[in-house]
This record gives C-alpha cells, sequence and structure tokens, in this order.
C-alpha cells in the first residue's frame, strides 16, 4: 500500500474520530453567561422561590388566600368571585376572579387586583406609568376559540367548595376549593391538573413605599443590626444588573402559582431552550437543572446546550403526557417568568395489587408582572389539546412562494458595494437565489 496509502487511512479514521467526540462535546465555549440573569440575580423570582421554600418547610402553612363565598356568581359559562389575600397586619387584598368555560372545553382561570384595576393607586415620584396591571396579552395572543359553553352548569358540593361542569358532554369539572383558594381540574371524574396544591401562589400587591429613617452611626459605636424579621425589599423599587438600574415605580407586582399534573411522569414544551423534551426537573440534584426554565426573549449568539437559559422565543405553554391521557396549560402572560419542574412519587400501597408508585409533576410559574391568567386544556387526545390551542392562538400560516426558495444571509455585509458584489457573483456562478438579506450594518453609522 505504501507510506502514502497507509498514512490517508489513518487520516480518514482520524476525522471520523474528531466528528463523533464532535457530536457529544457541548459547545459552550463561547457563551457569556454573565450576561444572562439566573433566578438569584431576578428579585422576583429569588422572591417567589424563597416564598415556595418558607412554604415547603413550614408544618401546617396556611395559604393566606380565600374564595368570598357570598361573592360567588355563576352566569352563561363565567364563574366569578373575589378572591381575599389576607395580610400580616390584618389589611385585606381584594382579587377579582373569573372563571369562564369555553364550547371547546377549555377553561380560563384569571386573577386581577381591584385596586389597579380602578386605578387607586399612587405612583411614585409622580410617574405617568399605568396604574392598572398589564392586562392586553389577549389582544395579540387570543385569536378564537373564547365561545362562551351554554351548557356548562354549577353543580353541588359541599360547604367551601364550588364546582362546574363544562366540556363535551359534561365530562370535565373544575373545583374551586374556598379556603385556602385552590383549583382542581378533572375529566370523567379522575383529577388532571391542580392549581396552588402546593399553596405556592403570590399575588405580589400595591403597597406604598415607606422611607425608612437612616440611623447615624457615630464614631465608636457598633452598626444597628439588620431586620431580618420581614420581608426582603432590596428589589421592590429598583434592581441593577450588568451595570444597567431599572427602576420600579409600582413597587413589586409579580405573580406565582404552583400548577400540579398528578400521574403525569413527562412535561413537555415552555420553549424555547436547549434541554431534552420531556422538561427537566430544576430544583438541582444528579441530572437536574439548578436554575429555573427562563421565558424571556432574547437575541442569543453563542448557548449552552442542555440548559434552561433562554433564547430567542418564549411560549409559555405546557403539555403533560402519560399513556392515553395528554392535558395542557397556557400561562398567558407576556412578562419575563420562569418555571420550576419538579417531580414527586407516591408509593403504592402493598395491599393494592397491580397499582404502582404514582408520579406528580409540579411546574411552579413565576411572572414578574400582569396579570395571573392561565388556559386549561384537558385532552384527552395530543390532538384535542393541540387542536384546542391552536383555536385560541391561531394556526401556523402557508409561507408565500418566494419565502420558500433561497435565502443569502450573512452577518454582516459592510458597504453596499459589498452586497451588489455578492449579487453579481450569484449571477456569474449562476446560482439562482430570491432574497438577500441585510442584517443590523445596514443602518447608519454601523
Amino acid at each position: 500500500m505504501g507510506v502514502n496509502g497507509a498514512f490517508g487511512r489513518w487520516s480518514s479514521y482520524l476525522l471520523v474520530l474528531l466528528c463523533i467526540l464532535g457530536i457529544y462535546t457541548t459547545p459552550a465555549v463561547g457563551v457569556k453567561k454573565e450576561n444572562f440573569k439566573t433566578c438569584d440575580q431576578s428579585g422576583f423570582c429569588k422572591r417567589n422561590r424563597a416564598y415556595a421554600d418558607t412554604v415547603a418547610s413550614t408544618s401546617g402553612f396556611k395559604s393566606p388566600y380565600t374564595l368570598d363565598a357570598a361573592s360567588v356568581k355563576f352566569d352563561h359559562g363565567v364563574l366569578s368571585g373575589t378572591v381575599i389575600k389576607s395580610l400580616a397586619d390584618g389589611a385585606n387584598v381584594r382579587l377579582p376572579l373569573t372563571v369562564a368555560l369555553f364550547d371547546s372545553g377549555v377553561a380560563r382561570v384569571s386573577l386581577d387586583e381591584e385596586k389597579r384595576k380602578k386605578g387607586e393607586i399612587e405612583l411614585r415620584h409622580g410617574s405617568k406609568a399605568r396604574k392598572e396591571r398589564y392586562n392586553e396579552a389577549e389582544k395579540w395572543a387570543i385569536v378564537g376559540g373564547t365561545k362562551l359553553s351554554s351548557g356548562s352548569a354549577m353543580k353541588a358540593v359541599g360547604k367551601g367548595v364550588t364546582s362546574v361542569v363544562y366540556g363535551p358532554e359534561s365530562k370535565f369539572e373544575a373545583i374551586i376549593t374556598h379556603s385556602p383558594f385552590a383549583v382542581e381540574f378533572k375529566r370523567d371524574g379522575e383529577t388532571q391538573i391542580k392549581f396552588n396544591d402546593k399553596a405556592y401562589m403570590n399575588f405580589e400587591h400595591w403597597r406604598p413605599k415607606v422611607e425608612k429613617p437612616v440611623v447615624e452611626k457615630k464614631e465608636g459605636e457598633e452598626p444597628p443590626p439588620e431586620d431580618t424579621t420581614g420581608e426582603d425589599e432590596s428589589t421592590w423599587w429598583d434592581e441593577s444588573f450588568g451595570g444597567n438600574t431599572d427602576s420600579k415605580p409600582r413597587g413589586p407586582e409579580a405573580v406565582a402559582l404552583d400548577i400540579s399534573f398528578p400521574g403525569y411522569d413527562h412535561v413537555f414544551g415552555a420553549a424555547e431552550h436547549t434541554g431534552p423534551l420531556s422538561l427537566k426537573e430544576t430544583r438541582g440534584g444528579d441530572g437536574k437543572f439548578s436554575d429555573p426554565y427562563r421565558l424571556y426573549n432574547s437575541d442569543v449568539f453563542e448557548y449552552e446546550m442542555d440548559s434552561p437559559m433562554t433564547l430567542y422565543g418564549s411560549i409559555p405553554f405546557v403539555q403533560a403526557h402519560k399513556k392515553d391521557s395528554t392535558v395542557g396549560v397556557l400561562w398567558l402572560n407576556a412578562a419575563e417568568t420562569w418555571i420550576d419542574v419538579t417531580k414527586s412519587t407516591a408509593s403504592a400501597n402493598p395491599l393494592s395489587l397491580g397499582i404502582g408508585a404514582k408520579t406528580t409533576t409540579n411546574t411552579h410559574w413565576i411572572s414578574e408582572s400582569g396579570l395571573l391568567d392561565v388556559f386549561v386544556f384537558l385532552g384527552p387526545k395530543p390532538q384535542d389539546v393541540i387542536g384546542a390551542y391552536s383555536e385560541l392562538t391561531g394556526y401556523t400560516q402557508l409561507p408565500q412562494h418566494f419565502a420558500i426558495a433561497y435565502h443569502q444571509c450573512r452577518w454582516n455585509y459592510v458597504t453596499d458595494e459589498d452586497v451588489k458584489d455578492v449579487d453579481r457573483k450569484f449571477d456569474k456562478h449562476r446560482i439562482p437565489y430570491d432574497v438577500i438579506w441585510l442584517d443590523i450594518e445596514y443602518t447608519h453609522e454601523k
């Protein structure tokens, strides 16, 4: 064969080996992690994770949210009422509740804040910002599927509970527990989805900023101890990251809710991320993420594989799937959002033959502002969930004819002549194309 032949053969083997290694190597060298927040660097995420930790570690914790039974009304497919948030100082915050039931079998649960809805708050420094919570996501995200159900009806259950049946042949049921406020969704009598089952729901209400007096320290005196008994207010009114400071004239206004899927091992969605299709747990541990999935559209030039870090798009839609059943939720909120995922397994009763352990997938949704607004899809088939979701948010448009042809694009063409030269060379080499794209460098003085 000769030296050259042997060398060529080994070079080929080496090239194949390098290609295989490249497949299993995580390309994370160029990721500038310091440019992207972690939950611990995001005030509202950190606060609500801490709240969840407090709830989980406090024996007998009672959620401060109660549905006022006297406020409950039901009319033409809409249940309305007022959830009361009880504060430590004895005051109450009124949160208008709406549960809308649609012909498609979809249910929508939304909570607002009465004072802000009525404009009965004062903003700092005479700010001209809107006093109400941002409530316009529906205008640009929902295009149909909201015809109210004529067949839905209230169902007598018992004191402290309100129930409504809806959907095809009234097979769906929403059971609302008044105190603490929680919602359980059933299909054919079997629980599919639970809201606030873990009591992580947290609706940060408006409150005025109380300026704390600055205590002057005299020479030789020890500084006064920090007050650690109250809430951490360090990111309530402004927050800094990457050398920039954001002022918050409305103060803290995050909304958070735990949504559980009993009996479901897998949840999918919350696009766009680089992890596996079945969402990983996010509270640390072997093979798990330590940060929640982040939804915050970013132009990420370099990103990390198998990571919950944010990417270009955010779709707050999640499906849970198991044998013979698929359900889902759409979290309608346009603000920055983080989603924690955990799983818990209940041991099977040894006396129950043939019944294995049951896994529940728990999700904890945390948004910086806006309404608490969730659509619920009870399936039972994947096409039922996707069909109803598509009816709500719209179907994919067929592309225009030119859009499926060849597009020439690169970053960056620096001058007009550069673009013309590329065009001439396409003609020279007889390569057809329909579109040439210009990146940011086409702008003035770039």
